[in-house]
């Protein structure tokens, strides 16, 4: 891919690339649609935003739109929520993640 390109994969989608030379961090996004009646067993206060329809079974935290862009409200919830997914992404990992900053 060339600067500022994207490529999209199905999670079962075997792909690779050549290394990062550059002097910026590669970023990786993750989009993930699950349905309501899925539990979350390993962090019983996660959230997640309804895309469609309703929700019958609350098992995440409904998470607020922002207002606007680059709401202050939103950042700090943001934040709080990362901080929450580290808690169970990197448990029993000593040390911190690379990037823990947003």
């Amino acid at each position: 891919l060339q600067p500022g390109e994207i490529s999209i994969h199905h999670i079962r989608t075997v792909h690779a690339s050549k290394p990062n030379r550059s002097n910026d961090r590669r970023i990786g996004y993750a989009i993930r649609y699950i349905t309501p009646d899925v539990e979350q067993i390993n962090a019983p206060d996660d959230s997640a935003v309804l895309c469609r329809g309703t929700d019958a079974y609350n098992n995440f935290i409904h998470e607020a739109l922002p207002r606007a862009d680059m709401d202050e409200a939103a950042r700090a919830e943001h934040a709080r929520i990362m901080k929450l997914r580290q808690g169970v992404l990197y448990k029993g990992v000593a040390g911190k993640p690379a990037h823990t900053r947003i």
